[in-house]
């Protein structure tokens, strides 16, 4: 009998054989991670005997001989309790024979890596009873060697590239150490993050397996606020809602500037979602369509700036990256025109570039047919009789989306609504893995730590370096150009407000 309740992954890369006949019983109970906190190496060569003392608990009575091919022998006779928490690399090429005689408990506390690189053959003969209660989680990365950059668990790693990287798993918050506790985060919304700061303050102390930013997108209807936010408490990452035009429009005290629209030229007045899907020939609307680019690119900034800030992960709802697909419908069914659209991509190309991309994009897909019928069913007016939410629309917006890919990508049928717990546990199984050749995770592996702080930088301080290429004038598109008269009159009204607010 193998018994393995809540065993999520145990990788172990470049061993060829593994023999362990005649086991009775294995129970492994809440076997989901092995945490392995602050470490650097431990090598031990050619020796005869070794004690080793404090893991957590391994109870293991009655062990007769571990056979191991690169080892000439290792006996061990009954042992009662190996205590061994929180040990993380300990090389041992090339020893011949360890005998440990009779004892109760060894407890060897704080190593920080094992490595056990290249064994062919591990033999177990006549185990009768193994109880590993409450380990975590096992996680051998694949390569060869690496140097521990920064404790708290296995986070951050330098490879043999020299790179610094992100540890390529995401964990579940069931999964997580209980006790774990994350560093306390950098205040960046309120303090500036400069040169100074990061030298008193560095940014990959703070990273661990969440560390990271997950995208949820998909069609109209389809469910996305609601999963995000369940994603987000699984995984005990900041919920981050889509981008919308109340970001603009309600002022910090609370004020919605659209009340003022009966003081304003039509060519200054509010546009947002509403007025686009009752009206999507108004000539605002390209001017609406880079309102929401802007607004994307800023909240992106500003998850990635709390991401490296305070080491907790986001997830969004939406993002900058797929707001292009807008664009390209709006233009193709005439709502926008040819020029607007060039220069939304001219801005694009400035911007964008300068961000990291997202880990992973969870897509939640729908049949338009489904799209449609969802449509209805939530019953906003603005939706049900629109002009722009037709199947061609809906249609061409899904084959836009899919001809790109910037992430790693796990798609959904979500017409019947899933279970984010699948979800979870199919993110949990996905490898980030961090190879040079790889586009994707590009952006996320720094040569060193220093890289780091001038990237948190620029997205907390500096990030008007960013968003001033939206301030391009676009002289050449007509419908984004305002003449000096209504512009005086809309600054006269919003200013005015703000005073007295």
């Amino acid at each position: 009998t193998v018994t393995v309740p809540s065993f999520k992954t145990v990788t172990v890369p470049s061993f060829k054989t593994v023999t362990v006949p005649s086991f009775k019983t294995v129970t492994v109970p809440s076997f989901k991670i092995v945490t392995v906190p602050p470490f650097k190496t431990v090598t031990v060569p050619s020796f005869k005997t070794v004690t080793v003392p404090s893991f957590k608990t391994v109870t293991v009575p009655s062990f007769k001989t571990v056979t191991v091919p690169s080892f000439k022998t290792v006996t061990v006779p009954s042992f009662k309790t190996v205590t061994v928490p929180s040990f993380k690399t300990v090389t041992v090429p090339s020893f011949k024979t360890v005998t440990v005689p009779p004892f109760k408990t060894v407890t060897v506390p704080s190593f920080k890596t094992v490595t056990v690189p290249s064994f062919k053959t591990v033999t177990v003969p006549s185990f009768k009873t193994v109880t590993v209660p409450s380990f975590k989680i096992v996680t051998v990365p694949s390569f060869k060697t690496y140097d521990l950059v920064i404790g708290c668990r296995v986070e951050v790693f330098k490879g043999l590239n020299g790179l610094i990287s992100l540890i390529a798993t995401i964990v579940s918050k069931a999964l997580r150490d209980q006790d774990y506790k994350r560093p306390a985060p950098f205040p960046y919304k309120t303090d500036k993050y400069g040169f100074f700061a990061a030298l008193l303050d560095k940014t990959t102390h703070r990273f661990d397996e969440n560390s990271k930013v997950i995208v949820v997108d998909g069609p109209i209807a389809a469910g996305k606020t609601e999963f995000a936010k369940e994603i987000a408490d699984e995984l005990d990452m900041l919920y981050v809602p889509h981008a919308n035009m109340d970001m603009l429009y309600i002022n910090p005290y609370g004020y919605d500037m659209r009340q003022l629209d009966s003081q304003l030229p039509d060519s200054v007045k509010s546009f947002d979602e509403k007025n686009f899907l009752q009206n999507p020939k108004d000539p605002n609307a390209a001017g609406f369509q880079f309102h929401m680019f802007r607004l994307r690119l800023v909240q992106y900034i500003d998850a990635l700036a709390h991401v490296l800030s305070t080491g907790q992960g986001v997830v969004m709802d939406r993002s900058v990256y797929s707001d292009f697909v807008f664009i390209d419908a709006m233009a193709n069914f005439g709502y926008i025109s040819k020029p607007a659209r060039n220069l939304y991509y001219e801005c694009k190309a400035m911007t964008v570039p300068e961000l990291m991309r997202p880990h992973l994009v969870v897509y939640l897909d729908m049949p338009v047919d489904v799209v449609l019928q969802r449509i209805q069913e939530r019953n906003l007016p603005h939706e049900v009789n629109s002009p722009v939410l037709t199947r061609e629309f809906l249609s061409y917006m899904e084959q836009v989306y899919k001809k790109h890919g910037h992430s790693e990508l796990l798609v959904y049928d979500w017409s019947e609504k899933g279970d984010c717990e699948v979800v979870v546990e199919d993110i949990e199984r996905l490898n980030f893995e961090f190879d040079k050749n790889d586009p994707k995770m590009a952006d996320w592996k720094l040569t060193d730590e220093w890289d780091w702080c001038k990237q948190r930088m620029l997205f907390t301080k500096n990030k008007d370096k960013i968003l001033m290429w939206m301030n391009v004038p676009g002289f050449s598109v007509p419908e984004l150009v305002v003449n000096a008269e209504d512009h005086k009159v809309f600054e006269d009204v919003w200013w005015n407000v703000s005073t007295w607010c």
